[in-house]
């Protein structure tokens, strides 16, 4: 059993004291166990400032402040801002919708109550003291600046409050606040991991531990005696198709012979809390057999590479062409050609991945961000063996996505554990796990030949493109359809000239489309 202590803080001008055991973080009281959620988990390594609260004066990431280590403290959170002040909306929250300084909304809460922190220091702060005052709190929205105009409204309106006013009549040629703008502000607006529903198991999963591996067996012996446990979920409890995606369903929910990435899943284990989940996962004995791995495309492309899929390693190839490529460069004064790469690059969404499955009478729903609600459904249904009018998704705010939330992350998960235990059931990535799972976005490998006039003009454009997938198909082949679609940039070649374009990723073809003479060809690799 985890050592117990007793904690005294004020949280909002109430006295507090709570037994809790020691490890316990202020985040995880604040949220667990006072429900007050406007202080996000983003990352938990005190990276983001997603989860910034007041302490004692100071703007401090509650995520990695242990709750013994704070006696007698006196905590403001978001929520307790605008009460402590007597207006609806304290002058930074205000200036923070004036501005558009509020997007997605999962940073606004530690934004505002460490803009509150500097300008209790320094009422009328320079530029220079806003990016410093801020520097610990990342935003993956606005860019920054309307942030920094919203500190400069609100360090005017705390001096004049008089002068506070915020527009709330949009129309023609005007701005109009967001409409959920005030539940941003002040914390309220609920995010897929603010949900707390009566009865809820909290799920961990026991990710591959290796690239590539053959699974041989999978020892949950005694994991499911454990009190607390209610399940511990393997391929073998998919009562539908074991596979989805929004092309191709051919990434397993569970794996039960083999694993392609470290994000791939083995097995599920929903349980009465989150801490006796993830010692039950820490439990379960997985047995592997290494197999080779493929950590590139031009790996991929080999014919000694290993082969992912029984098929072959190439998701899409394609090519397009439009007038005569060869001629186009015989016409050409000048020729030029080069190799470009681009890299993986994580789209860093600060909310990580949650969500949460529950019975509604006889249709199972599912709360989570997904940019993809329809096409989900439909995958569910397979995955469960289930008519799709039995299961309803609804999407909550994303705190941000930038695409990587039209792929299914957590949903096919949670929707089998809450199928078999028939209560509701929740998994929030860790900002570790959900770097793990991500295959987004593409890397690619680019040789271009471009051939112009004298004066300049471009005459043909021969273009191969070469993007990473990964292991599965997702929605790599409509990336690399649009990937040779703009394979010339805003760049105009006439009508008469000639554009080759082609393309692969892990391998997988973009497509080209339009009047202007090229070819495009393109592969994906996965």
């Amino acid at each position: 059993m985890e050592e117990k202590i007793t904690a005294t803080v004020k949280i909002d001008g109430r006295n507090i004291c709570a037994t809790v055991p020691a490890g316990m973080t202020l985040l995880s009281f604040l949220r667990n166990e006072l429900k007050l959620t406007g202080a996000k988990n983003g990352c938990s390594t005190g990276h983001c400032g997603a989860c910034t609260v007041l302490v004692n004066g100071e703007a401090k990431k509650s995520c990695r402040l242990l709750l013994r280590r704070l006696p007698d403290a006196d905590i403001v959170t978001i929520e307790g801002l605008s009460a402590a002040d007597g207006y609806p909306l304290h002058p930074i929250q205000a200036a923070f919708l004036a501005t558009g300084a509020v997007q997605c909304g999962f940073c606004t809460p530690g934004m505002i109550l460490a803009t509150k922190a500097l300008l209790d220091k320094k009422p009328n702060p320079s530029e220079t003291e806003i990016r410093s005052g801020l520097q610990h709190n990342l935003c993956r929205c606005t860019g920054y600046l309307k942030i920094i105009d919203a500190v400069k409204l609100a360090a005017h309106w705390s001096m004049r409050p008089s002068e506070m006013k915020l527009e709330m009549r949009g129309g023609y040629g005007r701005s109009v606040v967001d409409i959920d703008g005030f539940a941003k502000v002040r914390g309220q607006l609920t995010f897929a991991d603010d949900l707390y529903l009566a009865g809820m198991l909290y799920a961990k999963v026991v990710w591959s531990a290796h690239p590539h591996a053959r699974v041989i067996r999978i020892d949950k012996a005694g994991v499911e005696k454990l009190a607390g446990v209610v399940h511990v979920l393997t391929a073998d409890d998919v009562p539908g198709m074991n596979g989805f995606g929004p092309l191709k369903q051919d990434q397993p929910v569970l794996c039960g012979d083999t694993v392609r990435f470290m994000g791939d899943a083995v097995a599920l284990v929903p349980a009465e809390s989150e801490a006796i989940a993830a010692r039950a996962s820490d439990l379960i004995q997985v047995d592997y057999e290494p197999l080779p791995g493929v950590f590139s495309p031009g790996e991929g492309l080999s014919k000694d590479s290993p082969r992912l899929h029984p098929e072959d390693n190439i998701c899409k190839y394609l090519v397009h062409t439009v007038g005569d490529i060869e001629e186009g460069f015989g016409r050409s004064d000048l020729v030029l050609e080069g190799h470009f790469s681009t890299p993986f690059v994580e789209h860093g969404c600060l909310e990580p991945e949650a969500g949460t499955a529950f019975w509604e009478d006889d249709v199972l729903t599912i709360k989570a961000p997904t940019q993809f609600p329809f096409e989900l459904r439909g995958q569910l249904a397979a995955v469960l063996d289930m008519p799709p009018d039995k299961i309803r998704i609804q999407a909550t705010p994303l705190g941000g996505a930038f695409g990587s939330k039209a792929d299914a992350t957590v949903e096919p998960l949670i929707a089998l554990g809450a199928y078999h235990s028939r209560r509701p059931v929740k998994l929030t990535l860790t900002r570790e796990e959900s770097l793990k799972k991500s295959t987004k976005r593409h890397p690619y490998e680019m040789d271009y030949r471009v051939g112009f006039d004298q004066s300049g003009k471009l005459l043909a454009v021969d273009a191969r493109l070469v993007s990473d997938a990964g292991p599965y198909t997702a929605l790599s082949p409509r990336v690399i359809d649009q990937a040779c679609i703009f394979a010339c940039g805003p760049y105009e070649v006439p009508i008469k000239c000639h554009i080759r374009c082609s393309g692969g990723q892990g391998v997988q073809p973009a497509g080209n489309s339009g009047k202007n003479s090229k070819r495009a060809e393109q592969q994906i690799i996965r």
